[in-house]
């Protein structure tokens, strides 16, 4: 394959490949699901899951979609037990007391959780090739968060242990008998959040394709919490503290698909408010249509974001309403602080690079001075005089000069997109605070105070057009 055919053979092996396992993966899956359903030895589901992701990372790579799909909707229904499917509909409720504990199910055997692990190194390493895999693989996590969620409450009871009646002679070994290893837990938790934390490094499509997944399983949370198809304690349950206005802490709900989805949107700030391509270059001949474009792209994200505040900013309950407004506040901090951030750094970086043309321009010190200095060090050793050559010296300026004209326009740029952007961070809790919860539209208030207080001197024209706008709601209400 090498020479001039190198490619074509390339091409040629790649196409063998593919069609090699579009046969062979359907008769190898069925080996494997029966292999993994039936050892039950730690070595042996290692060893299986080992090829499960082997042919899981070639079926991806290779672009043989269903097969990838269908690998992945194989591990996800090895790695819970029945009762805890999606979709189940015998799933245990939060226990409350501790002979509930004992009776319950065992929430994860030890082979449940190697898949599960082996699940979720398959989510972190293929990100960029799940497409529309994401959502089976999210409704498992999901389900695994109420394993998370059922384990804590057990917990509680456990170390409060405030058993009545017989139940007091039940020890705590026999309780834990029924959790799962708590090492295992953490690991599992963890590595779940990394999924998200990291999807800053996926590429645009995926992250797209991620968020709609998520999106989906949020607007159905969101319902559900709203039509009480669940139970208060459910949606109730901390998921943690945020730290509120004034040093109060605000409780954040505990539902999964609104906790990831803000969590992966606090993670790709960049995207919103980033600097464009590294290849987009100065407007050509009045064209700046690629330059728009990808400000578009990254914009995006932030309007996704918008939706579902604004879902979450109107729903009846006041915990998910305060939850999102103090999410909004803090994306919005967030991003002025990269937005700030990336004015002052290239700001610096001109800066810098005018006073190295500027030494440039100067020379280099007289020879005498040189010459008189060497004389006075006291070794009694001539030290060779460097003449930089005058090709040399004006290659070098004109390299600097035009890194310098770069970094000016890089300025001019995020000064002109400085308006744009303000205008559209801000403008949202314009629309927010015409809420018809009293709550809202306090909070909104509060919120812009916040961000006045930590940003307000480095607003520009477009900002403070937004902030009037808001006080111009509160002055003359509708």
């Amino acid at each position: 394959g090498e020479g001039e055919g190198g490619g074509a053979a390339s091409c040629y092996s790649r196409d063998a490949c593919v069609k090699m396992v579009s046969i062979v993966w359907y008769p190898i899956l069925g080996a494997l699901s029966f292999l993994l359903s039936h050892c039950s030895k730690p070595a042996e589901v290692q060893h299986v899951l080992i090829a499960y992701q082997s042919f899981t990372e070639t079926c991806a790579l290779l672009g043989v979609q269903e097969a990838c799909k269908s690998f992945i909707e194989s591990l996800c229904k090895h790695a819970l037990p029945p009762f805890m499917q999606p979709g189940s509909a015998s799933k245990p409720s939060l226990p409350k007391e501790l002979k509930e504990i004992r009776s319950m199910e065992r929430l994860l055997s030890d082979k449940n959780v190697q898949v599960l692990k082996a699940l979720l190194n398959v989510s972190h390493s293929l990100g960029d090739y799940l497409g529309g895999t994401w959502m089976t693989m999210l409704r498992t996590f999901l389900c695994l968060d109420q394993v998370f969620r059922l384990n804590e409450r057990a917990l509680q009871i456990i170390a409060a242990k405030k058993p009545s009646s017989k139940d007091s002679n039940l020890s705590s070994k026999e309780l834990m008998a029924n959790l799962p290893n708590q090492e295992d837990l953490e690991s599992l938790a963890s590595a779940l959040d990394a999924l998200f934390i990291n999807s800053n490094k996926l590429a645009e499509t995926a992250l797209s394709q991620l968020m709609s997944a998520l999106g989906s399983l949020c607007l159905t949370a969101l319902a559900n919490a709203a039509t009480a198809e669940v139970a208060p304690e459910d949606i109730k349950q901390l998921g943690g503290v945020m730290a509120g206005s004034g040093g109060n802490q605000v409780s954040a709900p505990r539902i999964f698909a609104v906790n990831k989805l803000l969590l992966t949107i606090e993670n790709n700030m960049h995207r919103v408010v980033g600097p464009p391509p590294p290849d987009l270059g100065p407007a050509v001949d009045g064209k700046s249509g690629s330059a728009d474009r990808g400000r578009s792209d990254h914009f995006n994200l932030w309007e996704v974001l918008m939706g579902y505040l604004n879902i979450m900013m109107n729903h009846k309950d006041s915990a998910i309403r305060r939850y999102g407004m103090q999410c909004l506040k803090q994306f919005l901090v967030q991003a002025l602080e990269r937005a700030n951030e990336e004015l002052k750094i290239v700001r610096e970086a001109c800066a810098g690079a005018d006073r190295g043309l500027a030494a440039l321009a100067e020379g280099p010190p007289p020879p005498s001075t040189t010459a008189a200095g060497s004389a006075s060090s006291g070794a009694g050793k001539k030290r060779p005089l460097i003449s930089i050559p005058r090709e040399a010296s004006s290659s070098t300026q004109a390299r600097r000069r035009a890194s310098r004209d770069q970094l000016r326009w890089q300025l001019r740029c995020l000064r002109g997109r400085r308006g744009g952007l303000e205008r559209r961070l801000l403008s949202p809790l314009a629309d927010f605070y015409r809420s018809k919860y009293a709550d809202t539209r306090a909070s909104t208030l509060g919120a812009l105070f916040d961000i006045l207080q930590a940003h307000g001197h480095s607003l520009r024209g477009a900002g403070w057009a937004m902030v009037l706008t808001v006080l111009n709601h509160v002055a003359s209400p509708a």
